[in-house]
């Protein structure tokens, strides 16, 4: 799978951006940030109703183009509709990826043509996931402490 080819990237919230004490796990802000400045467009799906202001408190909120409370307005998930309907220039499904710790959400839109990558709730979302799509500058990305200015304190 090269990530390069996706024109946009869906995220769940609890187990891929955030653990279950709401923090942020450690590489999201730079993902975040790396990801927009490959031109990605960002969607959250997540159950969580809490999630606009979660991404507010955490300072993450403005990197996302579509932000939607799934639950609250279909049984099957995502809701690509309600995001559509968030961002009318959302990319075709065969232009997103998605990324959550479920494998039945996974599995949910690969029956509509969106790939999937199950994360692992434990680490969450990580670079040393992109490795693995062979994205061998995403460690001199990360290797430059300043490349993000959301990370400075």
């Amino acid at each position: 799978m090269d990530i390069k080819k996706y024109k946009g990237i869906l995220l769940d919230l609890d187990g891929v951006l955030m653990n279950d004490r709401f923090e942020l796990y450690q590489d999201v802000r730079q993902l975040l940030y790396w990801f927009k400045l490959k031109g990605k467009k960002l969607y959250l799906c997540s159950h969580n109703n809490g999630g606009h202001y979660l991404l507010k408190k955490k300072r993450i909120y403005k990197f996302f183009d579509a932000i939607a409370a799934i639950y609250l307005s279909s049984d099957k998930y995502p809701n690509l509709e309600l995001l559509r309907a968030l961002d009318r220039d959302m990319p075709k499904n065969e232009d997103l990826i998605f990324f959550d710790d479920q494998i039945a959400h996974v599995m949910d839109l690969d029956e509509i043509g969106i790939d999937g990558v199950l994360v692992d709730p434990k680490v969450g979302l990580n670079k040393n996931m992109f490795n693995a799509f062979r994205e061998p500058e995403i460690d001199d990305f990360f290797a430059n402490d300043n490349c993000c200015p959301c990370v400075r304190k």
